[in-house]
């Protein structure tokens, strides 16, 4: 992410908040907001703030993972998986991705959800 311009995009929002047009009560609890506010007050460096936001994601994550667990196991969801990664990569990479998006995410989760309505 940081590779992918968030630095500079937490900068901008630090220094000129309106600038974002995002709602600041939502954008406040994004990844790495909490973490850089630190970093931009001059109370910790860099390479501090950087931790903190990849041993909170990675915390993010595990919370995450352990919902969509319990879900399954406790309240008896089938759970079914979407891979937009082709999709995102397209878009990525500047090309159309329509097709693509069609055919890996919105035919497969039509099909789920009308099998859902059917049971």
């Amino acid at each position: 992410m940081l590779e992918s311009g968030l630095y500079e995009e937490l900068a901008e929002y630090f220094t000129d908040p309106g600038s974002i047009s995002v709602s600041r009560s939502g954008l406040k609890m994004a990844i790495g907001v909490p973490e850089f506010s630190k970093y931009f007050e001059k109370n910790v460096e860099y390479e501090e703030a950087v931790r903190q936001m990849k041993e909170n994601t990675c915390q993010l994550a595990k919370k995450q993972l352990w919902k969509i667990l319990r879900l399954r196991d406790e309240a008896g969801w089938e759970l079914q998986r979407m891979d937009a990664t082709a999709a995102v990569m397209a878009a990525l990479g500047g090309k159309k991705v329509g097709d693509i998006w069609e055919k890996e995410v919105l035919e497969p989760s039509v099909k789920i959800v009308k099998q859902f309505l059917m049971e």
